[in-house]
Formats: C-alpha cells, structure tokens, sequence
C-alpha cells in the first residue's frame, strides 16, 4: 500500500513538472513574441495580433499560428509576418497580405485586408519572419482574458488554489502527525512524573 502510495506521489510530482516546464516554455515564447523577438519551436510560433487590419480573417487581438518561412516560400496571396519598416511602426511585426511581388522577390507589396490602402513601405526578404497558417481560438480566449486586470487577478487566484490544493493535504497530514506525537510525548512525561512521585514517596521518612 505505501509502495502505491509512494508511485502515485512520484507520478504526480513527474506529471506537475513537465506541466510546469511546458508552461513556462509556452511563457517565455509567448513573452518574446510579445517583444518582437521571434522564437519558433518546430518550426512553429504563436503570435499576437493587436489590430483589425487582417479582420475578418484575423480578428483584434488574436494569436496566431505562424510558420516559419524565408521570402522563397512566399507566394501572392499569403498572409506573411514580415518585420515593419514603417517608421510608425517603429520596427514591429507585421502581419498583412501579400498583394504582389517585387524584383524577383526581394519586396512584397503588402496590404491589410481591412485597410483601404496598400502599405507605404514594402516587406524587404530579409525582414519575412513566416507565414501566417490558422488562429488560435483557445490561446486567443485567454490572451483576451489576460489582458484585463479581472483577467489576471482569477488566473493568479486559480494558481494559488492549485498549490494549496497539491500541497495542503501534506501539510493536514504533517500537522496530524505532531500532534499526535506531542500527544504520545505528553503521555509519556505524565507516567515519567508519577513514577518519579511514587519512588519520591517511598524513599520519604
């Protein structure tokens, strides 16, 4: 039984890491993203979409699938990510559609499908980080959510209620057994004391 228990705790513990340490990946690129610094992971990233100006494809404040893609890989049609330099911008991502292509693809001329004008500057080769796949529903939801401060107050109250949850009954369990140690403990200085009161009565004159 303790040999299951023990199993049980270790399988625990193992699946509580790598959750941990996927979530804190998912973090950090997510993160990066968000701070225009690009990071994919098999060849895949999910991006943040501030504005309207891919709606209705790509709604306000969506993430994005994005894969990772050179100027080669481009084609008329696609929706690419491509570093800005549009000076009000200021060099951020960018994500538009590509409405032609330039000198034997070292430009695209690039176009919100909201927008009703082309870009004013167009996305150099070396500036294309990828190309756009699907949006992330799911990750949107949250990303949404999270921007809110209600958003991060239920998340930070949902991360304690799990530590509490996974650590609490070790801690009930560990309060239990000092207790009941300090009970036995006390039991067993009350018979010290009157076995050290009876032999004080016997050696009385």
């Amino acid at each position: 039984m303790k040999q299951k228990t023990k199993l049980k705790k270790i399988i625990t513990a193992v699946a509580y890491t790598l959750v941990a340490i996927l979530t804190v990946c998912v973090a950090i690129i997510l993160f990066l993203n968000l701070s225009g610094k690009t990071v994919f992971l098999f060849g895949r990233s999910a991006m943040w979409v501030k504005t309207d100006s891919m709606d209705p494809v790509i709604p306000e404040k969506t993430y994005i699938l994005v894969r990772e893609a050179t100027a080669a890989d481009v084609q008329v049609g696609d929706v690419i990510v491509f570093k800005s330099d549009d000076p009000a911008l200021n060099g951020a991502l960018n994500t538009h559609r590509v409405r032609e292509i330039l000198n034997d693809g070292a430009e695209f001329v690039t176009k919100g499908d909201n927008n009703l004008a082309i870009d004013k500057q167009t996305a150099k080769a070396g500036n294309i980080v990828g190309i756009y796949e699907r949006n992330l529903p799911v990750m949107s939801f949250f990303g949404r959510f999270l921007s809110t401060t209600g958003g991060i107050t239920v998340i930070a109250l949902l991360i304690f209620l799990m530590i509490l949850i996974t650590f609490l009954p070790d801690v009930l369990a560990a309060s239990r057994a000092k207790s009941k140690k300090n009970q036995i403990d006390a039991i067993i200085q009350d018979e010290i004391d009157k076995l050290k009161a009876k032999d004080e009565t016997k050696h009385d004159p």
